[in-house]
């Protein structure tokens, strides 16, 4: 809409449960395969080169805030449970060290169990993409 805000046809609103829980294991095996390919180890020098950024940010008056989008449940547990993606919870570690050390403001979490969330609170997210 002009205004910003967005609009679902009814199909797409009145998802059943298991009609998302449907889409959710459909499309999280391709979300490790795109978003997470060949990530094997945390890389020392990105985190540098991340730690440079945040001291050019700091010295230049930049303020910096920490967001880690948390994913759904399922996709969540199916990819912590691989070998090739239990990198997931140390990434989350390196992001809180950093927040801490540098005094960042740190929100979310990539487990969404720590942020008490469901699958239902992940609808709009499933349905916006149209992966039906």
């Amino acid at each position: 809409m002009t205004d910003g805000s967005i609009t679902y046809d009814t199909k797409s609103l009145n998802k059943t449960a298991d009609e998302l829980k449907s889409l959710v294991i459909k499309n999280s095996e391709p979300i490790g395969e795109k978003g997470l390919l060949n990530y094997t180890e945390i890389s020392n020098s990105k985190i540098n080169v991340l730690r440079k950024l945040v001291g050019y940010c700091r010295k230049n008056d930049i303020d910096i805030e920490f967001l880690l989008s948390p994913y759904h449940p399922y996709t969540y547990q199916l990819l912590i449970s691989k070998p090739e993606y239990s990198l997931i919870p140390k990434t989350e570690e390196v992001y809180k060290k950093l927040a801490k050390e540098y005094s960042i403001k740190l929100f979310g979490s990539f487990n969404p169990l720590n942020l008490n969330l469901t699958d239902s609170s992940f609808y709009m997210n499933y349905t916006a993409m149209n992966l039906h």
